[in-house]
């Protein structure tokens, strides 16, 4: 089965061609600015409450798939008080997930803005 061809880097003003979203050099910069997912608040503290709060809310609420994800209504980085309050969260499987993830990224809004 024939390759994608490569896209331009999304960096505006980049020429580079890639197969990801970045080319390597930009993709190292996002990477750096993003943090780590400690430093994003997904350290120990959370992998214990995402673990208590899977094991309390096991199905995805859009549908009948076994939740493996847990997603913030308000994200962390706008209101890191709420990173273990259950109210804040909703089980999600991968795909709903990254369906939403990728819905809020691409027009800049979340479901508080």
């Amino acid at each position: 089965m024939p390759t994608r061809p490569p896209k331009p880097c999304a960096q505006p003003g980049c020429p580079a061609l890639t197969h990801a979203r970045f080319c390597p050099a930009h993709q190292r910069d996002r990477e750096r600015e993003r943090g780590s997912a400690a430093a994003r608040g997904y350290d120990a503290d959370w992998r214990r409450f995402r673990a208590w709060f899977l094991a309390r809310h096991p199905i995805c609420d859009e549908g009948p798939e076994p939740a493996t994800e847990v997603d913030h209504i308000v994200p962390i980085a706008d209101a890191p008080e709420l990173r273990f309050v259950e109210s804040n969260c909703r089980p999600k499987c991968k795909s709903h997930h990254s369906a939403r993830t990728a819905r809020e990224q691409s027009f800049g809004w979340g479901p508080h803005g």
